[in-house]
């Protein structure tokens, strides 16, 4: 039996089961040293290995940070095509590994901030072809749209008194004098948000770390330990992913049926960001869902009641 050795992110070699038994007696290998041999799905530390039990090697890991560090940190080669080679051909083949295999791909990948931010512009470059086609197609009708709402909100502002009032007045004067965007209006506003859209994924990964951390606290295993950089970024990963979803509906004429579709996509976008961020974390996609929601009610009362106090104390002002 060849038994595959890493000391991350060194390659140690490939050794008999003999001497890698041998090597943790002497001190050669460690028991966090990773081995992989023909057959098995995934690579494990030494220490889990029933091969090595009798040697005196710890079969399970003394505190959380080094069975986090033991989880998390990649061992081998990674399977998602971009941390392979940087190209247009390896960006497209991980969207679609990413969306068809998530937990395949994810589970050795390594996850970098700056490499995985190049990929996410790239998944959020091919949303924004429907969108820039939609608000071409149907650049009249939106404009209408957005009119008619400012008309709407004066004739509530007409009813709202005091400094609020003229704040709705003040956005309704705006929106009423909307016009048809032209294509490239379109194209830098679209690009605009391609720059942005990631980094406010990034904040969302961020406040679904400390849901995930806080159902560690109430007792689920799997949740304890897990790093914060690599959640953030499978985060911003998964949510770019989902936003394709979102993107392909501006390609329908702007109106209620648009609208019940947009409800309808937060099943299958819940669904791919679960198993893309369960997949990087190796914890069970409805896991990420129920700490999704709690995300959620992080994310109102993070911004949402922060931005109500803000407007309150400038009206006091």
């Amino acid at each position: 039996m060849q038994i595959h050795v890493a000391r991350p992110p060194t390659q140690l070699g490939v050794f008999s089961q003999e001497e890698v038994g041998a090597g943790l007696q002497s001190g050669r290998f460690l028991p966090t040293d990773q081995a992989w041999r023909e057959g098995m799905s995934a690579w494990l530390p030494l220490s889990q290995w029933n091969e090595f039990a009798g040697l005196g090697v710890p079969t399970s890991p003394t505190s959380p940070a080094e069975a986090a560090s033991q989880v998390f940190t990649p061992s081998g080669v990674s399977q998602l095509p971009w941390e392979q080679e940087r190209s247009l051909r390896s960006a497209w083949r991980s969207l679609l590994a990413l969306v068809t295999a998530p937990a395949e791909v994810l589970g050795n990948a390594r996850l970098e901030f700056t490499s995985t931010l190049l990929l996410v512009w790239f998944v959020t470059a091919v949303g924004a072809i429907f969108t820039v086609i939609g608000g071409v197609v149907y650049a009249e009708q939106l404009a209408a749209l957005m009119a008619k709402a400012g008309s709407d909100i004066l004739r509530s502002a007409s009813q709202v008194p005091g400094p609020m009032g003229e704040l709705m007045r003040t956005l309704g004067n705006y929106l009423v004098k909307t016009e048809a965007k032209s294509f490239l209006t379109v194209l830098l506003q679209t690009l605009g948000l391609v720059v942005v859209a990631p980094f406010l994924n990034l904040f969302y990964g961020f406040l679904q770390w400390l849901a995930l951390r806080l159902l560690g606290l109430f007792g689920l295993k799997s949740c304890k330990g897990l790093p914060l950089g690599r959640t953030a970024v499978a985060g911003m990963l998964g949510a770019s992913l989902g936003g394709i979803l979102f993107s392909v509906i501006t390609l329908l004429p702007p109106g209620i049926f648009q609208q019940l579709l947009m409800y309808a996509l937060f099943i299958p976008f819940a669904a791919l960001y679960a198993r893309v961020v369960g997949g990087a974390l190796k914890i069970n996609p409805w896991i990420v869902i129920g700490s999704a929601t709690l995300t959620y009610f992080l994310f109102v009362c993070c911004c949402g009641c922060g931005l109500a106090a803000m407007v309150g104390a400038l009206m006091a002002g």
